[in-house]
């Protein structure tokens, strides 16, 4: 799902290669190409390693941090999206501690995505499976790309989403979501039950 160009001189350029098969979006400033060519990319920003997205990714993350708490949970939890059609990601989980996810003390969320004309749809799986230390409800924050016009409406598990006039607000627990229309982009918060589907739908 990531293409990663190391610099390994002092270029302002590069020739990269991208995989046939997938559109290529620039992660910094979301640059769509086509895959199966090789493009001559910009390389003199040397705080800018060159970074690329397959269409269709699903990339969990977490919050930036400086140092690493191999114990804690993340939340909230990120989901960042690039919708092509249909895609999936499964998210492993484990108490991040012990070697105990070698005698099955594991968690798997079934995550997917699903675009058309009329929508875009995104599933949040029941977690199976258990370790020390899961949560039983999390903050998640979504972040839907190249969405390209504000949506009619979004709703979540059936239930209205309140749509929020600031970027900050999306990182609130109630479920709502904002349209950054500067950057084609669609956030949604909400805290969700890990033992339950959680199911999204933004509206075009």
């Amino acid at each position: 799902n990531l293409l990663v160009v190391p610099v390994y001189a002092d270029f302002n350029s590069m020739e990269v290669y991208l995989p046939e098969g997938s559109e290529w979006i620039d992660y910094w400033d979301k640059t769509v190409y086509n895959g199966g060519q090789v493009i001559d990319y910009n390389t003199s920003d040397i705080n800018k390693l060159p970074l690329f997205v397959r269409s269709g990714a699903i990339l969990p993350m977490r919050r930036e941090q400086n140092w690493l708490d191999t114990g804690e949970i993340w939340d909230p939890l990120i989901l960042d999206i690039y919708p092509d059609r249909a895609s999936a990601f499964v998210l492993y989980e484990d108490d991040k501690r012990t070697t105990y996810y070698q005698k099955g003390e594991y968690s798997k969320t079934y995550l997917s995505c699903l675009q058309d004309s009329i929508k875009t749809e995104i599933k949040i799986g029941e977690t199976s499976g258990d370790y020390k230390g899961k949560p039983e409800s999390r903050k998640i924050v979504i972040r839907i790309n190249q969405i390209y016009s504000e949506p009619l409406k979004v709703s979540l598990n059936s239930g209205i989403c309140n749509k929020t006039d600031s970027n900050q607000a999306s990182y609130n627990e109630l479920p709502n979501w904002y349209y950054d229309k500067e950057n084609n982009l669609v956030l949604i918060s909400a805290r969700i039950q890990s033992s339950k589907e959680t199911q999204i739908e933004i509206i075009k």
